[in-house]
């Protein structure tokens, strides 16, 4: 609803979503409800394309090296309950634009914090998300 007007005439934007064919029912649910509000507003979302990512059904967010900003929203727990986390950010990686940047929005967790906590509570310590970043082949900025 934001960026979709932002970008619509100078940009692009790709939205990930789950796979239509999730092996999960609420993620499918959750997708037709998406496709549903994107269709019924086709003035903000006309130029938007809709792409999945959901290891390993479908993980091609963006063309590769095509993208100058990916931003993610507390999505990091989810992929390491999949146990994907560490591909999931080397697809981050590869639709970036050399030089792009990877925003992560994450509950915190405290420092400290064990990865099956994480995952049941929903809340990441940052170093786990540097971490995973680090080895996709990201430079943390800030």
């Amino acid at each position: 609803e934001i960026l979709a007007p932002l970008l619509q005439k100078n940009g692009h934007l790709y939205v990930a979503h789950f796979s239509e064919n999730s092996t999960l029912p609420y993620r499918r649910n959750m997708l037709k409800y998406f496709q549903a509000k994107m269709a019924a507003r086709q003035d903000i979302y006309s130029q938007v394309t809709l792409s999945a990512l959901e290891h390993p059904e479908a993980v091609s967010i963006a063309p590769e090296n095509s993208a100058d900003l990916i931003l993610s929203f507390r999505s990091v727990h989810n992929w390491l309950a999949d146990e994907n986390a560490n591909e999931v950010f080397k697809v981050l990686h590869k639709a970036l634009k050399p030089g792009g940047v990877l925003g992560i929005l994450e509950h915190r967790a405290n420092s400290g914090t064990s990865l099956e906590q994480s995952i049941s509570s929903g809340y990441v310590t940052e170093d786990e998300v540097i971490q995973l970043a680090k080895l996709a082949g990201f430079e943390l900025v800030a």
